[in-house]
C-alpha cells in the first residue's frame, strides 16, 4: 500500500490501483533494444527504472532515450 501512495505522490496520478516490479541484472555487453512499455492488457500508465550499481560512470553506458510514438528520436 505504501508503494501506491508513493507513486501517487511522485506522478500526480491518483488512479494507480496496482504496481508490479521486474528485476533484471545486466552484465557487460547486455543491452535493451528500442521498445515501449505499453501493455494495454495491464492498463500500464507509468514505467520506472532504478539503477543500483555503485560508483557507476556514464561512459559505461546505461543511457535512457525517450522516443516519439512513431519511433523518431
Amino acid at each position: 500500500m505504501f508503494a501506491l501512495i508513493l507513486f501517487d505522490e511522485i506522478t500526480g496520478n491518483e488512479n494507480v490501483i496496482s504496481a508490479s516490479v521486474q528485476v533484471t541484472r545486466y552484465i557487460s555487453g547486455n543491452f535493451l533494444t528500442r521498445h515501449n512499455d505499453v501493455l494495454p492488457s495491464e492498463g500500464r500508465a507509468i514505467a520506472y527504472v532504478f539503477g543500483f550499481t555503485p560508483n557507476w560512470h556514464p561512459d559505461w553506458g546505461g543511457l535512457l532515450h525517450f522516443l516519439m510514438l512513431k519511433g523518431d528520436d
